[in-house]
């Protein structure tokens, strides 16, 4: 693909570059005024994204359905059920986003939405993506779990009623 220069924009010089991970060219402002200190960044850049562990792009559908064939071989029919349902109602929620534009902050107010409505369903919901998205590091579609932080909905204690 094509290597990564420098180039000046008004002030500043701005690196651009190929993501392999997202398929695409990227443009960012190294943040400095001489051609120097713009090379020093250039060779910082490059060297951090050596060492940085190499994630593959996938969108949430497509991940989702690779999820569901890993889920029907492995796993019971009713899980299988409850799987797609819960993604089902997350895509519709956030839509069909790239994995790696899932974050913690829209993960929580996902959970905080269903929590509203059922709190039974919002744990569900929880353990569910949680096990997904562990599933999507071992896959090394993330290099986090985005619901990583966010701690488990409460669910209520039914008290026994007995005479």
């Amino acid at each position: 693909m094509k290597n990564p220069f420098l180039f000046k924009r008004g002030r500043y010089y701005h690196l651009e570059y190929f993501d392999n991970t997202e398929q695409r060219i990227k443009r960012i402002s190294t943040g400095e005024a001489k051609n120097n200190d713009a090379i020093k960044f250039l060779m910082e850049f490059d060297k951090n994204r050596k060492n940085k562990p190499q994630t593959k792009f996938i969108l949430l559908s497509e991940f989702s359905k690779e999820y569901e064939k890993y889920i029907e071989a492995n796993y019971s029919e009713g899980y299988l059920k409850n799987t797609k349902s819960i993604f089902k109602i997350f895509t519709a929620s956030i839509g069909d986003l790239p994995l790696k534009k899932i974050t913690n902050r829209l993960m929580e107010q996902y959970i905080t939405e269903i929590f509203k409505k059922s709190k039974h369903q919002a744990r569900g919901h929880y353990a569910t993506l949680r096990s997904a998205f562990n599933k999507a590091i071992s896959w090394r579609y993330l290099s986090i779990n985005p619901i990583r932080g966010i701690k488990p909905p409460k669910v209520p204690k039914n008290n026994s009623l007995f005479i």
